[in-house]
Order: structure tokens, then C-alpha cells, then sequence
């Protein structure tokens, strides 16, 4: 099966297909190519982290979870601080 190259949505959805069918180490490069794709991408760390827990590599399996925990922290403080940006920011449009 051939993916398009930098789909990441397929690949996750390749190795979450691969994960189901006990195959964690087909499912293993695919998760790795993501995360070095996009180290922000929490769905992929958080699927690499099962991964490497089922491969029972532990160590791995904790660094994910905590660059899965920190990536989801970075991406709250953002939508708040763009949400306050929002209501901080007066209308363009006049008043009518």
C-alpha cells in the first residue's frame, strides 16, 4: 500500500490499523516518520507511546507521554492566549 509522502493523517490512521491488528512494529516507522515530521503532532506521540509500550520499551514509551502531555500544554496556553487576543481586540467594523 503506498501512502502519499507528508500525509501524516494516513499514516497515524495506517499505524493505528497496524496497532489493531498486533502488528506494533509495522506501525512503528510510520508513528516515528510523523513525529520527526511534526514533533508537534500529539495524536502521533500519543499512538508512538502505545506503540513502544506494546514493543515493551518503556523508557520510549515515557518520553512520549511526556512530549504528548508537554505538546498538549503548549496548545491550551495558545488557544487562550489567542482567545484573549480576540476579546482584547476591538471590532473593525463600525458601528452601525
Amino acid at each position: 500500500m503506498a501512502l502519499l509522502p507528508g500525509d501524516t493523517d494516513a499514516e497515524i490512521g495506517l499505524a493505528f490499523v497496524f496497532e489493531q491488528k498486533n502488528q506494533p512494529h509495522a506501525a512503528l516507522p510510520l508513528l516515528e516518520h510523523v513525529v520527526a515530521d511534526d514533533p508537534t503532532n500529539v495524536l502521533a506521540h500519543y499512538r508512538l507511546s502505545t506503540v513502544y509500550h506494546r514493543l515493551n520499551r518503556p523508557d520510549d514509551a515515557k518520553r512520549e507521554v511526556a512530549a504528548d502531555k508537554k505538546y498538549k500544554d503548549v496548545k491550551e496556553k495558545l488557544r487562550i492566549v489567542y482567545k484573549d487576543m480576540r476579546l482584547d481586540t476591538p471590532s473593525l467594523e463600525p458601528d452601525r
